[in-house]
């Protein structure tokens, strides 16, 4: 689809603590409907910034956008699914 997409996941220890995607989305109007669909849910604070939606997810969201599991499970999980992990 052309949109591409970064996700930076923060763990404390083994728990993961927070979420952080952007993503690309090529279109200015785009990214602000995206960004306030997803900014009214408990634990998500979403900002358009240009053609770019930054999500941020704390708190019990982050458990929604991560596989359960230690760091090192997550980032298997995630390689599994095709994500290129650091």
């Amino acid at each position: 689809s052309g949109m591409k997409a970064e996700t930076a996941i923060t763990f404390d220890g083994d728990k993961a603590t927070k979420v952080v995607m952007t993503m690309d989305l090529g279109n200015k109007d785009y990214a602000k409907q995206y960004a306030e669909i997803f900014g009214g849910q408990d634990g998500v604070k979403a900002k358009a910034d240009g053609t770019k939606v930054v999500i941020t997810y704390t708190g019990d969201a982050v458990a929604d956008e991560t596989p359960t599991g230690s760091k090192a499970e997550v980032k298997k999980a995630l390689e599994e699914e095709g994500f290129k992990c650091n």
